[in-house]
C-alpha cells in the first residue's frame, strides 16, 4: 500500500517556476489558475496581450501560456511583438498557445507567430502538466508533435464534407480550389468581426458578418 509521502511525489509539481497566463475569459482564468497553483507554480495574470507584454518587460518568466482570441492585442500579435521586438531574454520565453480552436490552420498560424507549442481548450490538465515540465527543462523545445498534427487533420476532414462544393464547381478542381482560397483568406477576418462585435454588443454588424459568412460555410460542407 503506498504511503501518503509516495502519494504526494507522484503529484505533478512545477515548484517555483514562474507562470504568466494570457487570458479574458474569467471562466477559463479562473479554471487555469487554480490547476497550475495545485502544482504549487507562481501564477500571474494578463486580460490581454498588451499587458502581457508589459508584464515581461518588467519580470523573468519560465513559461507563458497565451491565449488566441482577445481584445486589445491578440496573442498572435503578441507572440510576434515577443519575439521579435522585446529584448533577450525576454523574446526566448516559451509559449504555449491556449486556444479552442482546435484546427490544422490554427496550429499552424501558432507555429508560424513564434510559439513553442498548441494546447485546446477545454484542457486536458495531463497533456497541459507534459508540455509545460518539456518546455521548463528545455526552453527552445518546439513541440506541435506529428501525432497531433494527424489527429488535427482527421478532425479537419471529418468537419468538412466538399461534394456540394464539387458539385457547383462542375467537378472543375482549378475551379474548387480557388474558392477554398477564398474561403481559408476571407473567413478568419470574418470570425475575428463576429468575435468583436459581439463583445461590443455591435449586433447589428454581427448580424451583417454572420448572414456574409453563411454561404461560404455551407459551400465548405462544414
Amino acid at each position: 500500500e503506498e504511503s501518503v509521502s509516495e502519494q504526494v511525489i507522484d503529484k505533478p509539481m512545477l515548484s517555483d517556476v514562474d507562470v504568466l497566463v494570457v487570458e479574458d475569459n474569467n471562466f477559463n482564468k479562473l479554471l487555469i489558475k487554480n490547476i497550475l497553483l495545485g502544482w504549487k507554480a507562481n501564477v500571474d495574470m494578463a486580460d490581454n496581450g498588451q499587458i502581457a507584454v508589459d508584464m515581461l518587460r518588467n519580470k523573468k518568466y519560465d513559461i507563458v501560456l497565451m491565449d488566441i482570441q482577445m481584445p486589445v492585442m491578440d496573442g498572435y500579435q503578441a507572440t510576434e511583438y515577443i519575439r521579435h521586438q522585446l529584448p533577450a531574454p525576454q523574446n526566448e520565453v516559451p509559449i504555449i498557445a491556449v486556444t479552442a480552436h482546435a484546427t490544422l490552420t490554427e496550429r499552424e498560424r501558432c507555429e508560424k507567430s513564434g510559439m513553442n507549442d498548441f494546447v485546446s481548450k477545454p484542457l486536458e490538465s495531463e497533456k497541459l502538466f507534459k508540455k509545460m515540465k518539456a518546455l521548463i527543462e528545455n526552453p527552445k523545445f518546439i513541440g506541435f508533435d506529428k501525432g497531433e498534427q494527424e489527429q488535427l487533420i482527421k478532425i479537419n476532414q471529418d468537419l468538412t464534407d466538399l461534394s456540394y462544393l464539387k458539385e457547383i464547381s462542375g467537378g472543375s478542381e482549378e475551379l474548387m480550389k480557388e474558392m477554398v482560397e477564398i474561403f481559408l483568406t476571407e473567413t478568419p477576418d470574418m470570425l475575428q468581426g463576429l468575435t468583436e462585435s459581439a463583445q461590443t454588443e455591435d449586433w447589428k454588424t454581427f448580424r451583417e458578418i454572420a448572414h456574409k459568412i453563411k454561404p461560404s460555410i455551407t459551400y465548405a460542407g462544414i
